[in-house]
């Protein structure tokens, strides 16, 4: 009977140790089954993840694209700015010589006395007309050139002292040079800046005008000066 009992409490034993173990594997199961769920949660984060960025991908090529299609667009439009602007200076612009200068009639823009000399200076290498001489032949030159009614800025201002007209290099006007009835009046007390009026028949006259005020130009340079 000792005998009996003894392998009874060995075998109470071993089952006891037995149910820990699966105690003990239920937990690691258990605990598997966390780290398996972790890691299919993982597993879906990343391809999320990976999703999000193939589509960052895709819309970074698809603005890199749509920014060389920018790029292109814009270089296409200073193209086509810079083809204006050269289209717009050529338009409307003559060129003849009369009394030892060269006069260019710029009617493709208008613009203020300042930014007509300017112009004038750059792109002619020369000033604002100065018609010392023939200012009536001048007239007829200009209307060879262009049709109806034709208003110039012309060099000619009283800017630095009221009354005394000077060309731009400082020549102090002609007294027969053909001034508008009363002029020059400065009316308004700000009319500095010299016009030129020719009707259709080639007659015309000069007046003060006030320097702001956008017209045509004529622009005048020497005989000998270079084109540079």
């Amino acid at each position: 009977m000792t005998g009996l009992r003894e392998h009874i409490l060995t075998l109470e034993q071993r089952q006891s140790n037995l149910n820990e173990q699966h105690t003990r594997l239920q937990q690691t199961t258990s605990l598997l089954e966390q780290k398996q769920a972790i890691l299919q949660d993982n597993q879906t984060s990343i391809k999320e993840a990976q999703d999000v960025l193939e589509e960052n991908v895709a819309t970074l090529q698809h603005n890199q694209i749509n920014c060389l299609q920018i790029q292109d667009t814009v270089a296409g439009l200073e193209k086509n700015v810079t083809e204006l602007q050269i289209t717009q200076d050529a338009i409307g612009m003559e060129a003849f010589v009369h009394d030892g200068q060269v006069f260019l009639i710029h009617i493709g823009f208008k613009l203020d006395w300042e930014a007509a000399r300017r112009w004038c200076k750059t792109n002619w290498s020369g000033d604002l007309a100065q018609p010392t001489t023939n200012i009536h032949h001048l007239m007829q030159k200009v209307r060879d050139h262009v049709s109806g009614r034709t208003v110039l800025w012309l060099g000619g201002n009283d800017r630095e002292q009221e009354g005394r007209w000077v060309w731009p290099d400082g020549t102090v006007f002609d007294d027969q040079f053909p001034w508008h009835s009363g002029g020059p009046d400065n009316r308004g007390s700000g009319e500095h800046c010299l016009m030129l009026y020719i009707d259709s028949d080639g007659e015309g006259y000069m007046d003060d005008i006030r320097c702001t005020v956008s017209y045509n130009f004529l622009c005048g340079r020497s005989v000998r000066r270079s084109y540079a």
